[in-house]
């Protein structure tokens, strides 16, 4: 948490199995922010659309 903020981090490997921070497949929803962390509304927010 930071600010008061939790931010969601996306987190991606490559095909070496090196960690591409920000990839994966929740590229589109990294650095989502919450103000607390509610299971349903992190859930929700992450779900695909």
């Amino acid at each position: 948490m930071i600010s008061g903020v939790w931010k969601f981090k996306a987190i991606g490997y490559d095909p070496n199995g090196d960690v591409i921070p920000g990839g994966g497949p929740l590229t589109d929803r990294h650095n989502t922010t919450f103000v607390a962390l509610d299971e349903a509304l992190v859930s929700a927010s992450l779900a695909p659309t």
